[in-house]
């Protein structure tokens, strides 16, 4: 039987009054990056589940963005909160706080659209200006260097069984992370979790930021998704550096299924030389 994220990570959902709900989890060893800390993509899934739980299976999301506080330990206990700010006809916005004991290390923000009003998003058309960017285009054809992240536990543990690749293009410079998809990531909607978009992009825009500036501290994150995806597809991510501005880094990303554009990001990155008591650390390989 296929596993979805709550299972592979071990997140307890329980519901709250007035149809709020709280997401937890207990870090352990599989879900630690490089500097043996919480992967900020564990933030992402455990906010999720909570707002997930609390729009429930009829809505899509199609906007989500994370604020990262703090870093998280091994054996520490995760509790993401969320409610429903506003219950639109079309729309439902939410909100959660993510805590480890009393220390809040995230805030979350989610948009949903209710299935049946999205009709305009079941058959995506390639536009002109959605074509398959060279990065793309450089990884068919083999005209990368590969990078691999041996001392990130989250990926290696979790998602090597899908067949994950780390790529730099000799052509943009842009960071392709690939990794082939199936059941194991469908949530209760028949439809590929977006927790998954947001930690890959999340990934591969934080080795952009390592190959080039040396920084890996996650300040923000804010994806946008303008389809549902049904497994097995092969999800390809690419992180760019966009802007250099000393003390923080500006990346962009995109997040592919197969031949399509199903999502965009854009991430705000520190110095990894900043208070790490401040900010969430991932990301950081052995490039």
């Amino acid at each position: 039987m296929a596993a979805d994220v709550l299972s592979l990570f071990n997140i307890e959902l329980t519901e709250k009054p007035k149809g709020n709900f709280t997401a937890s989890l207990t870090v352990r060893e599989p879900l630690l990056n490089a500097y043996k800390i919480t992967h900020g993509g564990v933030h992402i899934c455990v906010c999720n589940a909570a707002m997930q739980a609390a729009v429930g299976s009829e809505a899509a999301q199609i906007g989500f963005t994370i604020d990262y506080y703090g870093k998280v330990p091994l054996g520490e206990r995760l509790k993401a909160a969320a409610h429903i700010v506003k219950n639109g006809r079309t729309c439902v916005f939410v909100q959660a706080s993510l805590w480890c004991q009393e220390r809040l290390v995230a805030q979350a923000t989610a948009v949903f659209l209710r299935r049946q009003a999205k009709s305009a998003r079941e058959t995506p058309v390639l536009c002109a200006h959605q074509e398959r960017p060279k990065a793309l285009i450089a990884l068919d054809k083999n005209q990368v260097d590969e990078r691999w992240n041996a001392d990130d536990a989250l990926l290696v543990k979790l998602f090597n069984q899908y067949q994950h690749r780390e790529t730099v293009s000799r052509v943009t410079g842009e960071v392709c992370v690939s990794y082939k998809t199936d059941e194991a990531f469908v949530g209760a909607d028949g439809f590929l979790d977006h927790s998954l978009c947001g930690v890959l992009i999340d990934n591969a825009m934080g080795l952009a930021c390592v190959s080039q500036t040396g920084r890996a501290l996650s300040v923000r994150l804010s994806m946008q998704v303008f389809e549902d995806i049904r497994p097995p597809v092969v999800l390809t991510c690419l992180g760019k550096l966009e802007r250099d501005l000393g003390p923080l880094a500006f990346c962009s990303g995109t997040v592919w299924a197969d031949d399509r554009p199903v999502a965009t990001c854009e991430g705000i990155f520190a110095w990894a030389q900043s208070d790490k008591e401040d900010y969430q650390v991932f990301n950081v390989g052995n490039l």
